[in-house]
């Protein structure tokens, strides 16, 4: 299907504007032409009908003319004698010669007159008498029975059209007889040009046609088959629709000829109404053409000026876009798309700008961020040659520490054995200290050494927490490890995970008042091993959960702080966690301890060498 998404706006305007004007122009012309047909055609069939109204009163003088014309035949006395003197053998010479006098007019020759009498034993007649006629006459004589003029109805035989007229004779107060004429319809020059005037064309045919409409019969007296009706609704009762021949569509009007059984038909083809409206419709789309013409390169011309200054500012933007900032879109034009490039070009002019002074800036941050890099990379390696530099003589410091407490150096008295304990214990925290520094060194150059492999989740809990007893023991800490029995199994550094839950255990009773508790919980969710590890000490205030897994960030800080450390012990095992393909997260209300769970990746009851050595690449 067709579809306009992909068409710029230059063509789609005048397009839509075209399919716009060509609808309305098919719309008024179709409108109109409907308008202008449905008028011709009532016009015509009321001039058919004033038509056909004129020649029924036409019709219907004649008629009267011709039952005047009867009526005095019939009463004519040797009309009268000889239907009076019929069973006498009377002679119908006089009688007939009476007949001649039912001419109305000089052509009106072609005559059938008879009489016949009531009893129908006499029968006289102006021609040999006529055969195949009778039943007409009989239905005719039935209707003249009633003592006044009649017609019959028309019928046909062979190709013409015929017709009984008739009057009876009365004499001695009684119906003696009747007056009856055979009749065909003939054409009368003024009847057909008084139908030319009437409708201005040769087109209209003037038909005859009895009740039934069985037969038609033309103004030659010859017959007409009968038409095949077609019913439409809206018309008026005396209109008629109908076929014939080469089902050409007809429209008729008919009118009744008063006091008779016949009516007279006007016709005319249905395409000779339409003439008019033909006309006009022809009209109407030349006229329609030359406008759309017009309209349509009208169309085209207005699109092209006012998508033109789009069409720049579009080609401007896209230069902007791809890097070009010094594009401008051309102003040639005053009006609205004027002053939309005018105000497009300053704020490329802003933009272009800012884009310098950003460049200069990332140039700037650039050189920075290169300065910072350096500055760090000193830092790192500044802590690592320290932390190095430092545990050489604090190894000593042990060592020197051991042999005065083996008493190589001489006796020592218990006060300083109390005193050479003290110095142990500082000189291991220094270690562990300095240790954290140089772990969080490698951590941040990428060069802590990992060995994945599988391990039991719950040997290493119990393993650390048989480690930390002492001090759980010191401060009368209760503890308890949920699901520490149950078979987990994960992918992980055995020494890292060590030092990962060493870290959170430590934290948890340096930060526990005596008589509180440390648990920890192991479980399997989704294909993760969680351990997590809960104390109730002081907790963590909540805007600080996020800061602090910073370097040397701790909950407490300042000259009054209870508890040490250097702020690293945190960075250091999310940053482990995080190595071997998991995370630690904390949570806490800030009043009611906190809770620190660490996540990793689970691993299988049993697994190949090979998917082993993939998962501790990946990770590691």
């Amino acid at each position: 299907m067709f579809s306009l998404s992909g068409l710029s706006l230059e063509r789609k305007l005048p397009l839509l504007i075209s399919v716009f004007l060509v609808a309305l122009a098919a719309g008024l012309t179709v409108a109109g032409y409907q308008e202008v047909r449905q008028a011709s055609e009532l016009r015509g069939i009321e001039r058919m009908q004033r038509m056909t109204g004129q020649l029924a009163e036409i019709s219907s003088t004649t008629t009267e003319q011709r039952f005047a014309v009867l009526r005095r035949v019939a009463a004519d006395s040797a009309v009268v004698n000889y239907l009076a003197a019929e069973a006498d053998g009377a002679s119908p010479t006089e009688a007939i010669a009476a007949l001649r006098g039912l001419s109305l007019s000089p052509t009106d020759t072609s005559i059938i007159a008879e009489l016949r009498s009531a009893s129908q034993v006499v029968r006289a007649s102006t021609r040999p008498e006529v055969g195949g006629g009778d039943e007409p006459v009989s239905a005719l004589i039935r209707t003249l029975a009633k003592g006044q003029p009649a017609l019959g109805d028309l019928y046909r035989t062979g190709d013409s059209v015929f017709y009984w007229v008739g009057a009876p004779v009365i004499g001695k107060g009684r119906i003696l007889g009747y007056l009856v004429m055979r009749r065909t319809i003939t054409a009368n020059p003024r009847t057909e040009k008084q139908v030319r005037d009437l409708f201005g064309t040769d087109s209209v045919s003037i038909f005859v046609a009895s009740d039934s409409g069985a037969v038609w019969g033309s103004l030659t007296g010859g017959a007409i088959g009968m038409p095949q009706m077609v019913a439409r609704a809206g018309d008026a009762p005396n209109v008629l629709r109908y076929t014939r021949g080469s089902d050409a569509e007809y429209v008729g009007v008919y009118a009744r000829i008063p006091n008779t059984s016949l009516r007279l038909i006007a016709e005319t083809p249905y395409a000779t109404l339409l003439d008019r409206p033909r006309t006009f419709l022809r009209r109407s789309i030349a006229v329609a053409v030359a406008m759309l013409v017009i309209g349509i390169a009208a169309a085209w011309i207005l699109s092209r000026r006012i998508t033109r200054p789009l069409r720049q500012l579009t080609d401007a933007a896209d230069a902007i876009s791809t890097g070009n900032y010094s594009h401008r879109a051309p102003v040639g034009r005053r009006d609205e798309t004027g002053r939309l490039a005018e105000a497009f070009n300053t704020m490329a002019a802003k933009v272009q700008r800012s884009h310098d002074d950003l460049e200069r800036q990332i140039a700037a941050s650039r050189s920075l961020a290169a300065r910072l890099e350096e500055a760090n990379r000193a830092k790192a390696d500044f802590l690592a040659t320290m932390s190095h530099e430092l545990r050489t003589p604090l190894n000593a410091i042990g060592g020197y520490v051991e042999l005065i407490d083996l008493g190589v150096r001489g006796p020592v008295t218990e006060d300083q054995r109390r005193d050479l304990e003290r110095v142990r214990h500082n000189q291991r925290h220094l270690l562990t200290l300095i240790g954290n520094i140089l772990d969080f060194t490698r951590l941040d150059a990428q060069k802590l050494p990992f060995d994945i492999v599988e391990l039991s989740v719950g040997d290493a809990v119990d393993e650390v927490l048989t480690s930390v007893a002492p001090l759980l023991d010191a401060k009368a800490l209760r503890r308890e490890c949920v699901g520490c029995d149950v078979p987990i199994m994960v992918y992980a550094d055995r020494a890292r995970l060590d030092q990962i839950l060493l870290n959170l255990l430590s934290n948890a009773v340096r930060f526990t008042e005596p008589g509180g508790s440390v648990s920890v919980a192991v479980s399997e969710f989704h294909g993760r091993a969680q351990i997590v590890v809960t104390d109730t000490g002081i907790g963590i205030p909540p805007e600080k959960l996020a800061a602090i897994f910073e370097p040397f960030v701790q909950v407490e800080s300042g000259l009054t702080r209870t508890v040490g450390g250097t702020g690293l012990g945190l960075t250091i095992s999310r940053a482990l966690a995080r190595a071997m393909g998991g995370d630690l997260i904390a949570e806490s209300d800030g009043r009611s301890g906190a809770s620190f769970t660490l996540t990793l990746p689970s691993a299988p009851r049993a697994v190949a060498k090979s998917d082993e050595r993939e998962v501790a690449a990946r990770v590691s």
